[in-house]
């Protein structure tokens, strides 16, 4: 009685048999100008990322600490803050909760019913005071290669971009 045998495995096709690629499509301006964009914002965030990790803030959380400073020690809406954010994301209610927890910011709880609102509070003053100087020299590093002149003229690009 013979046991049964395995069929033969089938033959490697050679390289040169498979179906040709598609050639590349030609890369237009556009798509390289948006491709330089993204590749930049990645280099950005990575660079602010080291830069506030000593003082264990995140970049959600400093965005946050920026806001509130900038609506000038009164009380903001946690849906204005959200819309504020430099990076959509969700769960910023829980975000703000977890800065409340911390001492970064403190609630409005003469806010009417329903609506959370937050201001920067002391610590939270503190921590933007240690941070500013070290992301104002990072800000001016990312930017040196550029004639100061430029600066302005950036910026008004990079929002009209971002308007459309």
């Amino acid at each position: 009685m013979s046991l049964p045998v395995a069929p033969a495995p089938m033959p490697a096709e050679p390289s040169d048999a498979r179906a040709p690629r598609a050639p590349a499509s030609p890369v237009t301006p556009a798509r390289r100008g948006v491709v330089e964009l993204l590749h930049t914002a990645d280099v950005l965030r990575r660079r602010f990322l080291l830069a506030l990790a000593p003082y264990r803030v995140s970049l959600p959380q400093y965005n946050v600490l920026r806001i509130l400073r900038g609506a000038g020690g009164g009380p903001l809406a946690s849906t204005m803050i959200a819309d504020r954010m430099i990076e959509q994301a969700l769960g910023v209610t829980s975000l703000l909760e977890r800065m409340d927890a911390m001492g970064w910011i403190r609630r409005d709880h003469a806010a009417p019913p329903g609506l959370l609102a937050y201001a920067l509070a002391p610590a939270g003053e503190r921590l933007l005071a240690q941070v500013d100087p070290v992301l104002d020299a990072e800000c001016a590093a990312v930017m040196a290669p550029l004639p100061a002149a430029q600066w302005p003229e950036l910026a008004v690009l990079l929002r009209v971009l971002r308007e459309g």
